[in-house]
């Protein structure tokens, strides 16, 4: 069985090995360009970043073609702390179980956690790093705007967070029953963030005043230049929707918050609930593999 499936994580999680302050944690499926894009900001990082912050991909079991493994250039490679994680079993819309499993593997004990189709400027990151949150405190609501148009800002974004492992897993993590079917992740986190006692919720603008905006990558050019990084031959051409055919149906998953917000479901107490493997970028090789059966 998987060691770490029902483990409490305040143990179980990894030690603080790496040299770097924050970890750069983007979730990955099927969106080649997306990565391909983050790795042009990643190959243009001071070396003062690159020293200050690692990068961990989780590929949630994308397509064969679309693999992020595939996809990363040694250029870009070569100069980081960079861990790729593959998820072996394709769980559809396993946002939280990807989620969980990369603050599971941290290395550090900060992470900025974003999806693959959003960048952030390292003078952002940069103040990050330099602004440590508070103790027990989750940083939010980060202002972005339209990579194609730097001047229409968006909504802030639901999914992105600075936090330490301790508080995550203080909160709950993901609960993985929502796995399997679309919406809720981040609702039922900032719910249960709210609803445990010492934990603060904070805007990112509370934390960093002058915090330059995310970059919401869409279809189309971008209005931003960055060192080329080659993708190879014919990758982008096969490349499918960023989430596939799957359904973007809410029902199910607003009926379960729903009954775990009035107690008539429990939050689920088990984790990870797949296979996954930890590959070095380098050389393909694979590090780990732990089975969930």
């Amino acid at each position: 069985p998987n060691p770490l499936r029902s483990a409490p994580f305040a143990a179980q999680a990894e030690p603080n090995t790496s040299p770097a302050l924050v970890t750069l944690v983007h979730l990955y499926y099927n969106n080649p360009r997306a990565l391909l894009v983050q790795q042009q900001f990643w190959h243009a990082w001071p070396n003062a970043t690159r020293a200050r912050v690692s990068v961990l991909v989780v590929d949630d079991a994308s397509p064969a073609h679309a693999r992020a493994r595939k996809l990363l250039h040694p250029a870009t490679t070569a100069k980081l702390d960079l861990t790729l994680v593959e998820i072996l079993e394709d769980l559809p819309w396993n946002i939280g179980g990807a989620r969980n499993l990369a603050m599971c593997l941290l290395r550090t004990e900060y992470a900025v956690v974003l999806d693959i189709d959003v960048v952030i400027m390292p003078l952002a990151l940069d103040a990050l790093v330099a602004s440590t949150p508070p103790p027990d405190t989750i940083v939010l609501a980060f202002p972005r705007v339209a990579s194609a148009h730097l001047d229409v800002a968006l909504r802030p974004h639901p999914a992105a967070m600075f936090l330490d492992k301790r508080t995550y897993w203080r909160v709950g993590g993901c609960d993985e029953d929502f796995v399997g079917h679309y919406g809720c992740t981040d609702p039922h986190f900032r719910f249960r963030a709210r609803a445990t006692r010492g934990v603060s919720l904070l805007a990112v603008t509370r934390l960093v005043p002058t915090f330059a905006p995310l970059l919401q990558l869409f279809d189309g050019p971008v209005n931003f230049t960055v060192p080329s990084v080659s993708p190879p031959r014919g990758l982008l051409s096969q490349a499918t929707e960023p989430d596939g055919p799957r359904s973007r149906n809410t029902s199910f998953n607003r009926r379960l918050f729903l009954a775990k917000q009035t107690g008539a479901r429990a939050w689920a107490q088990d984790y990870l609930r797949f296979s996954w493997r930890v590959f070095s970028p380098a050389t393909a090789q694979v590090n780990r593999a732990l089975p969930s059966r």
